[in-house]
């Protein structure tokens, strides 16, 4: 993307009251499903483009953030604890299948090493609803736990403690299939 092509861009979406920086390296490209135009998005999880709040976006893993998933319960404890530690929660995602998806900084889980969870290959398509979705409200299996807002996503490192500690506490309650 050219200057003067960025310079737009971050314009329009400015005008729009999409959050956004003024960096063209940080542009990342979001499938709108209202009219299966590309929105390309400038700056952080909060600059995903407009799409229809009844349908669901596609963010290619990898862009923009990372994506850790785990099963819904150890997932719900585990952002419980960050919460409670005073981490910063990004954006979670209910999934399809009881799951959770924890949005995180593109390469903070590159060392992940902790059972029971799975890092979500690069490019791999995450189907994400509408900012507004968030549950109890579900559009096509998905809500937001914890919606995007601003620029924050869960760090990774916190994530990992978190994640083993309840996993440490869950093998103390006696949970025959807890991996730490």
């Amino acid at each position: 993307m050219d200057a003067d092509t960025s310079t737009i861009l971050v314009e329009h979406l400015k005008e729009h009251g999409l959050a956004c920086t003024d960096s063209a390296e940080q542009a990342v490209t979001v499938i709108s499903p209202r009219n299966s135009k590309i929105f390309t998005a400038v700056g952080g999880i909060d600059a995903l483009g407009e799409w229809d709040p009844g349908e669901l976006a596609t963010l290619p893993v990898g862009t923009v953030c990372d994506v850790l998933r785990m099963e819904r319960a150890r997932g719900c404890r585990t952002v419980s604890a960050l919460s409670a530690a005073g981490a910063a929660v990004g954006p979670v995602l209910h999934s399809p299948g009881e799951y959770i998806d924890v949005l995180v900084p593109v390469g903070s889980l590159d060392d992940w090493d902790l059972g029971g969870a799975t890092v979500l290959p690069k490019n791999a398509p995450l189907r994400i609803p509408h900012p507004t979705v968030v549950s109890p409200k579900v559009v096509k299996a998905r809500s937001w736990l914890v919606p995007p807002q601003g620029a924050t996503l869960t760090e990774g490192i916190a994530l990992y403690e978190a994640y083993a500690a309840v996993g440490a506490s869950l093998a103390l309650e006696g949970h025959p299939d807890v991996d730490s």
